[in-house]
């Protein structure tokens, strides 16, 4: 009995195997479905279509940069226990999906899930699957985000020790000699860490929509008005009042150029920026910045 692309098609759609592997099964039951469906089973093939409704909360956040430092890669490998995300097979995994972003240009990941994994030979599903199977829990990649960093431009990654936090930092100057220098490097991980800590939503104040400003305005000037002391204050001054703590509240916790530096509280980021502008007597400035942290999908 010949075995059609349908017959493959639904077999994977029931059972969440590989296409190859579908195809296999298929031909050695003859076309029955129900028996196919049972060998697949016998092999522990089959488990990823048991697993697909779990949820997968733990996992890791992996960080890979190219040779010449100019690509950054970060991608999240999702698991059901913290014991799986510390396998060996799991990292693993985690590296080769990150070498198959880094290698092509996807443009979500079920893109990426079609792409092949050149050390396996196997497309990036498939081989989810196939660790799926091995290790008998729900194992997914729900994201990555590709960096490229230009000719006046250089970046670096930062992974915590725990692996659940991950960031990119990309720096631009109008010297390329300051920018891909080691104290460069050093200020990025330095920001990057920082990053990995306070979870800026911006990176400065003029990224903040105005719709965003004025409800915080709205919100603070009726805090305001509660204050007796406020009482009989006209609205201007008010409003100047605010705009004092919007720029030492509201956008030095959502900026990240506004933020206190978490190694020194006494500066914010972007006088650290500044500082090392300065003393290399060139226009230094962050560019782009890439955040991860396992189980919080932007």
């Amino acid at each position: 009995m010949a075995i059609t692309a349908a017959d493959v098609k639904k077999l994977r759609e029931a059972t969440g195997v590989a296409m190859m592997d579908c195809k296999k099964a298929l031909t050695e039951a003859e076309g029955d479905f129900e028996k196919a469906i049972a060998l697949l089973r016998e092999k522990g093939l089959a488990v990823a279509a048991k697993r697909a409704d779990r949820t997968a909360a733990e996992g890791i956040i992996y960080f890979l940069q190219s040779d010449d430092k100019k690509t950054g890669v970060l991608v999240e490998l999702n698991c059901e226990t913290s014991f799986v995300a510390a396998n060996d097979e799991f990292v693993a995994m985690a590296k080769d999906i990150a070498d198959t972003v880094m290698a092509g240009d996807y443009a979500d990941v079920e893109a990426l899930k079609g792409a092949t994994i050149a050390a396996k030979g196997l497309t990036v599903a498939d081989a989810l699957n196939e660790i799926v199977a091995k290790i008998g829990e729900k194992i997914e990649c729900s994201r990555f985000a590709k960096v490229v960093a230009g000719a006046d431009e250089s970046l670096t990654g930062y992974i915590h020790l725990d692996k659940l936090t991950g960031v990119i930092v990309k720096l631009k100057s109008d010297k390329a000699d300051v920018v891909n220098s080691e104290g460069a490097t050093t200020l990025e991980k330095d920001i990057a860490m920082h990053i990995a800590w306070s979870n800026p939503k911006y990176l400065q104040a003029s990224d903040v929509s105005q719709e965003e400003i004025d409800k915080e305005t709205e919100i603070q000037i009726a805090r305001l008005k509660q204050d007796p002391k406020m009482e009989g204050k006209p609205d201007n001054i008010l409003k100047g009042i605010v705009q004092g703590r919007l720029k030492k509240e509201f956008f030095a916790q959502l900026c990240l150029l506004e933020q206190p530096f978490v190694k020194d509280d006494k500066e914010s980021v972007g006088a650290l920026i500044d500082a090392f502008a300065k003393s290399n007597s060139a226009k230094v400035c962050v560019t782009e910045f890439v955040r991860f942290k396992v189980g919080e999908k932007a």
